[in-house]
């Protein structure tokens, strides 16, 4: 993670016609109030305005009316001066030269950019248990605690958390780096794996499916039922396995010319035409019909496609 200086926070309202100036030095700040009574001068909109400023939505109280304000911060990150300018759910980040880098009224947009800039970021659990970028609150949860109903448990010191389960824990781990970029790639490797197992598993159970069937109709037809011989007997090329396996999933539906073109696609860019499909599809005839000219397992609709035959499963 990068250094990062808060030089000072500018508030502007436009409906007030004021403005606030608050300068920080580097090192260690400490706000304080010169008045006899401390509260309500202002040290908590301070910090909730450089944190929402930030990304982050706070808790203001409602006479401060934070969504008619305008904050801008002056920010150090290592070497480089930023000022980052957020009107409402409008966020602006600009260069030392006052050029516009960068804006947005997304949030995950935001925390995108942000990661970038501070070289650090928080990825949580969704609810497909699958690792995703978090809106830029999660990134302070141990930051700040609100003086408000104060409880350093919860890490509730800023709104809108609740689109995580279980967030607080997964918070923790992934700011003490339990959650480190070697967990993120490990973690999506597993999930590739799963994904290819489970894709693995539906592609044998529908082959398992096509070979029932097949027994099933030469079962009634009196032929040999021995289907160790059957599949050496029966050798697909990947075209003709494509189709067969667009078929089966559909079985009993019309499969239209134009979903078997998509099946036969060549990633590598190979034309493929209906002809390709005319000439797959009486291939696969003369391999597993009885009599390819009067086709059992798929049938012909004139004009739209093929259906495979589900009656005689």
């Amino acid at each position: 993670m990068k250094k990062l200086v808060i030089n000072g926070l500018y508030i502007y309202s436009l409906k007030e016609k004021k403005a606030y100036h608050t300068e920080f030095k580097d090192g260690i700040n400490f706000v304080t109030s010169c008045k006899e009574n401390g509260n309500k001068r202002g040290k908590s909109v301070i910090m909730k305005s450089i944190y929402s400023t930030l990304g982050a939505d706070c808790s203001f109280d409602p006479k401060w009316d934070f969504a008619n304000k305008t904050t801008i911060l002056d920010i150090n990150i290592n070497d480089d001066k930023y000022y980052f300018i957020r009107s409402n759910n409008y966020f602006r980040i600009v260069d030392s030269n006052f050029k516009t880098i960068f804006e947005t009224t997304r949030r995950i947009e935001l925390s995108k950019k942000l990661s970038e800039l501070f070289d650090f970021y928080i990825e949580l659990p969704n609810r497909e248990n699958r690792l995703e970028l978090t809106p830029p609150t999660y990134m302070y949860l141990l930051n700040y605690v609100d003086q408000t109903g104060l409880n350093c448990t919860t890490f509730s010191s800023f709104k809108g958390l609740a689109q995580y389960s279980n967030y607080k824990k997964y918070a923790l781990l992934s700011h003490f780096g339990v959650f480190n970029e070697e967990y993120y790639d490990l973690d999506k490797k597993l999930k590739d794996s799963n994904d290819e197992l489970e894709a693995n598993k539906k592609e044998a159970n529908d082959l398992d499916k096509l070979i029932q069937k097949i027994e099933k109709e030469l079962s009634g037809n009196n032929y040999s039922l021995d289907m160790t011989s059957l599949n050496h007997e029966i050798e697909l090329s990947k075209n003709e396995y494509k189709l067969l396996n667009c078929l089966i999933k559909n079985s009993g539906q019309i499969v239209t010319k134009g979903q078997l073109l998509e099946a036969l696609w060549d990633k590598d860019g190979a034309f493929v035409d209906e002809n390709t499909v005319a000439v797959n599809i009486r291939r696969l005839r003369e391999k597993i019909e009885d009599i390819p000219s009067e086709p059992v397992f798929i049938k012909n609709i004139r004009g739209i496609g093929y259906r495979w035959n589900e009656e005689i499963s």
